[in-house]
This record gives C-alpha cells, structure tokens and sequence, in this order.
C-alpha cells in the first residue's frame, strides 16, 4: 500500500487519488503487524514529513477558510492533515526513543511545521501535542 502511495504521490501529487490515504493505511498496517522496528518507522515518518514540508499550501494561518475556494481549500486540507497526521506519528515514535538530543531537535522542527499549519486543518491529538510541545520547549 504505502509503495502505492509513494508512486501516486510522485505523479499526481498527495491530495489526488488517495495517496495520503495509501500511505497512512499502510503504514498503520505496516506498524500494526510488529514486523518494523521503531527505527524503520522513524525513517519513513521523516521521508513523509519531509517531503510534506515542501508542499506549502497558498492558505495562511490566519485565513478564514469560508471565503476560499474550494479548489484551494481541498488540497492544501490534504497537505496540511497528511502533515499533522506524520508530525504526530513522530511524536509519538520519538517518545518511546532514548536519544533525547535527537528528539529535542526532531521535536524543534516539527514546532516550527506546525505553527505554520492552518488551525482547522489540525486534528485535536496534533493541536494537544503542538501545545505540549511549545510550553515544554518554551517555543511558544
């Protein structure tokens, strides 16, 4: 599923034909299995993340999403969800990690990708991490 994903994204790009959803299903499935190790899914995360961060959707923090066009809207949703959906997945990964440099640094960068992100457009598990995460590091 997720080498599926990967190959739509590369020709359509993430918001056409489900390739966000291939690559976030598969991925589930592929941690869901116990067949990668915490490292394989890091690496993944950070590939999707990554290229995510290259995408920057024409839709500003501050915008009222109502007077956008649909045409807009829909796919920087996509972009803006996939990228939650990965940061909170590193998150999640990073904790269970024991390099605490490695996840102060990681967890830097994913603030900064964050708080550039529309807040409707953040799922409520990625906004509660986003504040954990600027009153821990002081980021705010």
């Amino acid at each position: 599923m997720m080498s599926t994903g990967w190959a739509i994204w590369d020709v359509a790009g993430i918001h056409m034909h489900q390739a966000r959803d291939f690559l976030v299903d598969g991925y589930n499935a592929w941690r869901d299995a116990g067949t990668s190790d915490e490292q394989s899914r890091v690496l993944f995360l950070e590939d999707m993340f990554h290229r995510l961060g290259d995408i920057r959707p024409a839709i500003q923090p501050s915008a009222d999403l109502a007077t956008l066009a649909p045409g807009v809207v829909a796919p920087a949703s996509v972009a803006y969800t996939a990228r939650c959906w990965a940061a909170s997945e590193l998150l999640e990964c990073l904790e269970r990690t024991s390099e605490s440099s490695y996840s102060t640094i990681q967890e830097e960068e994913l603030f900064r990708a964050l708080s550039q992100t529309h807040p409707g457009f953040m799922p409520p598990r990625t906004a509660t991490q986003f504040r954990a995460l600027a009153e821990r590091h002081g980021l705010a």
